[in-house]
């Protein structure tokens, strides 16, 4: 009987020191955390990610920033205002067609998290293919392109020489026919100049980090058939 009673006191007593030093853990983890400072993330639903698909219809996804910040309750109406918009725009006698595209896609990097959303129309070329948000995930508010030029060490006038350099090569690359081509010469030449001027190339353009934390731009590749220009994802470096 008496040594149920120890083993049964032993058991207790281990239980205890397992739950102690448990506590004591978690404890010193909050003390490390407090310590340390860390930003935290406040989401709306814990179980679902920073940005999920709020409404989809025929295929054609809007997503939601998870996020509680007045700021983002704001983008996200913009957001699905923009998606609804797209999807109205696809729709024929009440029928949404289902050979155009929107989706998107998201990055978080450090603190910056941006949305870029995709659109292409089942009827015509579209020349504004894309759209980008970028936000501070730990409050809410917008990153601006010099905020996140400022994350790299890029330079405004580094920035545009490279994106002209970039686009120079894409617009030489899917024009070789047409440079070739002596009666297209003259139009060549000229949708080239448009593509490479500053006006086209500056801190107005959308961009955003990827998922390898490089900056990528939303940029205007002029045309030599069908619209005027079609916009291209340009990464800078």
């Amino acid at each position: 009987m008496k040594k149920k009673k120890i083993l049964v006191i032993t058991a207790i007593s281990l239980a205890t020191i397992v739950t102690l030093t448990g506590c004591g853990k978690k404890n010193e983890n909050k003390q490390e955390e407090q310590k340390e400072n860390k930003p935290i993330v406040s989401l709306i639903n814990e179980e679902k990610n920073i940005v999920y698909t709020v409404k989809e219809q025929s295929g054609y996804k809007i997503p939601k920033i998870n996020l509680t910040y007045d700021n983002v309750k704001e983008l996200n109406k913009e957001i699905l205002s923009y998606g609804e918009q797209k999807i109205t725009d696809m729709t024929v006698d009440g029928k949404i067609q289902t050979d155009g595209k929107l989706e998107y896609k998201y990055y978080e990097n450090d603190n910056i998290l941006s949305i870029v959303y995709e659109h292409e129309s089942p009827f015509a070329a579209v020349s504004d293919k894309y759209k980008v948000w970028n936000i501070d995930k730990y409050t809410g508010e917008t990153i601006t392109n010099e905020q996140i030029l400022a994350k790299k060490g890029i330079k405004a006038e580094e920035l545009e020489e490279s994106l002209i350099q970039k686009c120079k090569e894409k617009y030489e690359e899917l024009g070789i026919s047409a440079k070739e081509n002596e009666e297209m010469l003259e139009v060549y030449n000229s949708q080239l100049e448009k593509t490479v001027s500053k006006e086209n190339n500056n801190l107005n353009n959308f961009m955003y980090l990827g998922a390898d934390n490089e900056i990528y731009v939303i940029a205007k590749i002029y045309s030599l058939a069908g619209t005027d220009y079609y916009e291209h994802i340009i990464k800078v470096r």
